[in-house]
C-alpha cells in the first residue's frame, strides 16, 4: 500500500483506460476523509485522432462516474485548443505517425464509426478547426460539502 494522501492528480488518463473503475476505486480509498482528487480529461470526440483514447467523455458523463464512486464533483476549469488541418498533417509529418492514427487509420476508423467523421467535418466547417476541449474536475472525497 501506498499510503492515504491529501490529494490525487490524474491529468488525461482515465480516456486512456479500458475501465476507469478500478482506477478510481483505488483512488478513492487513498484519499484521507475530505481528500481531493482532481482530474481532466478530453471532453470532446477524440477516438477518431488518437488509437489510445479507448473512450469519449463529456461532463455529464463524468460527474455520474465520479459522483459513483463517491466524489463531490465541480468542474473547475474549461480549456479549449484548435488545430487547422493543415496542422495536424504538419504535427503528424514531425512525428513521423509515432503519436495519433496515420491517414489510412483514420480512414479505417471514420469508415467504421461514420458518426464521428460527420461530428469531425461540421465541427470544422462551423470553427474552421478540429477543436479539443477539456474539463478539470475537482472532485472532494466525501459527499459532505467542502469549502474549497
Amino acid at each position: 500500500s501506498l499510503g492515504r494522501f491529501h490529494a490525487v492528480v490524474s491529468f488525461e488518463t482515465l480516456e486512456h483506460l479500458s475501465d476507469p473503475d478500478p482506477f478510481l476505486t483505488w483512488v478513492r480509498s487513498a484519499l484521507l476523509p475530505d481528500g481531493l482528487f482532481i482530474c481532466s480529461v478530453p471532453v470532446t470526440k477524440t477516438l477518431d485522432l488518437t488509437p489510445y483514447h479507448t473512450r469519449d467523455f463529456d461532463e455529464a458523463v463524468m460527474r455520474r462516474l465520479l459522483r459513483s464512486h463517491g466524489f463531490d464533483t465541480r468542474v473547475a476549469a474549461r480549456q479549449a485548443a484548435g488545430f487547422t488541418l493543415r496542422d495536424l498533417l504538419e504535427e503528424r509529418r514531425a512525428r513521423k505517425g509515432a503519436l495519433g492514427r496515420s491517414a489510412r487509420g483514420m480512414a479505417r476508423f471514420y469508415l467504421t464509426h461514420p458518426a464521428y467523421f460527420l461530428h469531425r467535418i461540421f465541427g470544422y466547417l462551423l470553427e474552421g478547426r478540429v477543436m479539443i476541449r477539456t474539463a478539470v474536475f475537482a472532485s472532494t472525497a466525501s459527499r459532505a460539502s467542502s469549502t474549497w
